[in-house]
């Protein structure tokens, strides 16, 4: 009996302790559980905090831009657009030589633009994974949040543009792998885009000049070719670059020759506008005359110390001076006495024209000239239909010609005794010259009489034909003896007489009066 009891008693005991023990671990799971309340509250207050703070953020900054919304949609659907037309089109442009005008050119400065933003949009990323990321970044350069603003905005415009031309920036996470490699796709297109848009303004600034180099050294291989004298090969590069530089072709004659005759007209009045303007001389003609002037007006180039008219010749040419400055002087007995210059607007050659003698002083380029000149006919037409223009020409030549006579006369005085000691020793070694010029005719006329006496008449229409060649070289007194053929005779022929060669095809074009003329003096 007690022993049962005794039993009792400890299961009751045991029942009691278990109880307890229960009890105490559920004031423990309660405890435990109230502690994970807490702590859930607490974070989930700090995440409200943070989220209200980041959205309180990004309503106060209006330029934040969300990877969700519509613009970046819209965005990435603009740049892949863009980098398809870079992709098309910068091989067709650079293979084919395709210049871009109108609708192309302005397509060409819109995908620029967009490539600019896009960086801007890089850069803007990188600052975003680089704040966002759990581990320290490997990036370089690092974005620090105690820097300014600028500073941070710059970095990160540093990094993109390093991200887009291939340079190592050491990624080392996955969302740094993933976005370095898409940018250094985007950086490829990028760069073939301004690679591309580069050389096509390049070769379209350099375009005239390389076609220009491209002629000079053609010339160039053709003198070196045909081994023309170094001092020829001289002037003729000259010329060519000066040609070639400043565009001496009349437009309006071949890029323009099919325009309509109004629009030519106008474009060729625009062209010569500050030419009408330089030249006072146009003042005395109505706006019928200029046009006149103008459409009958020929272009020619003289280069430094080349001779425009040789004193003595009959003028044929009424020239303006656009752009440069000439000589004038007039033989003297000893030397030629300068008269001065002529620069831009001025005109010359009018006194032989109007008076129809030879010329009495040589005009000669001081530097390189672009001429405008009248043919004798023309000219003689516009005076006559022009009277203005007539008077006001033969005014200013009579002021030439008195001022002209007025330094002979001056310079005459100034050096009598040397000129006239110089004067009679030139004249005595012309009479020498003239004396055994006369001898030897002489004596080869004899003997080609002594031979054909008796003859018939045509004979002697022969010696009679012969006997008027010795009068006429014994008339030239002055003439030098007949040496060997120089080519530097041209040098001292004037621009009509070297045209008038250059032009020359058939004997029957020859002017009748070359014997006599001072074409070869």
């Amino acid at each position: 009996m007690a022993a049962s009891i005794r039993g009792d008693v400890s299961k009751f005991k045991q029942t009691v302790s278990r109880m307890f023990e229960k009890a105490s671990q559920i004031k423990l799971d309660e405890e435990s559980s109230a502690r994970v309340a807490e702590l859930v509250d607490s974070e989930v207050m700090v995440l409200n905090a943070s989220q209200l703070a980041q959205n309180q953020k990004r309503r106060a900054d209006q330029f934040t831009i969300s990877i969700h919304s519509s613009f970046r949609h819209w965005w990435d659907f603009v740049l892949t657009v863009s980098i398809a037309y870079v992709i098309v089109m910068t091989p067709i442009k650079v293979g084919f030589d395709v210049q871009s005008t109108g609708l192309g050119y302005a397509l060409d400065a819109i995908v620029d633009v967009i490539y600019l933003i896009e960086m801007h949009l890089i850069a803007c990323t990188y600052y975003y994974i680089s704040l966002n990321q759990s581990v320290h970044t490997t990036w370089a350069p690092e974005i620090r949040t105690s820097d300014s603003l600028g500073q941070q905005y710059m970095d990160a415009f540093y990094f993109a543009i390093m991200v887009t031309t291939a340079n190592d920036v050491n990624p080392t996470t996955p969302i740094e792998k993933l976005f370095t490699s898409v940018m250094l796709f985007v950086g490829i297109v990028i760069n073939a885009s301004i690679i591309g848009s580069a050389a096509n303004l390049l070769a379209n600034l350099d375009k005239e000049e390389i076609a220009r180099k491209n002629q000079m050294d053609s010339i160039n291989d053709y003198l070196r070719f045909k081994k023309v004298p170094l001092v020829l090969q001289n002037k003729i590069r000259r010329y060519y670059d000066y040609a070639l530089t400043t565009r001496l072709q009349d437009p309006t004659e071949s890029i323009f020759a099919d325009l309509p005759d109004r629009l030519k007209l106008l474009l060729k009045l625009n062209l010569h506008s500050e030419f009408v303007r330089k030249v006072p001389l146009f003042r005395a003609l109505s706006h019928a005359g200029v046009v006149a002037i103008i459409q009958c007006l020929v272009p020619i180039v003289a280069m430094p110390g080349e001779i425009i008219i040789v004193c003595g010749e009959i003028a044929r040419e009424f020239y303006f001076i656009k752009t440069g400055q000439v000589s004038l002087c007039v033989p003297g007995l000893v030397d030629n006495i300068p008269l001065g210059n002529l620069g831009e607007g001025s005109f010359f050659g009018e006194t032989s024209l109007l008076t129809g003698e030879p010329t009495t002083a040589e005009i000669k380029a001081e530097r390189v000239c672009e001429l405008m000149y009248l043919s004798k006919d023309d000219f003689e037409t516009i005076v006559d239909k022009f009277p203005t223009f007539f008077l006001a020409v033969r005014r200013i030549s009579e002021s030439r010609m008195q001022t002209a006579q007025n330094i002979q006369r001056m310079a005459k005085m100034n050096r009598r005794p040397t000129q006239m000691f110089k004067f009679k020793k030139l004249s005595l070694r012309t009479v020498a010259q003239a004396a055994v010029l006369k001898a030897r005719m002489g004596s080869r006329l004899e003997t080609v009489t002594s031979k054909n006496t008796g003859t018939s008449s045509r004979s002697g229409g022969r010696a009679g034909s012969l006997i008027g060649g010795g009068k006429k070289l014994l008339s030239a007194g002055r003439r030098k003896s007949m040496a060997a053929f120089n080519v530097n005779f041209i040098e001292r022929l004037s621009l009509a007489q070297a045209r008038q060669l250059t032009h020359l095809r058939a004997m029957r074009d020859m002017q009748s009066n070359m014997e006599e003329d001072v074409f070869w003096d």
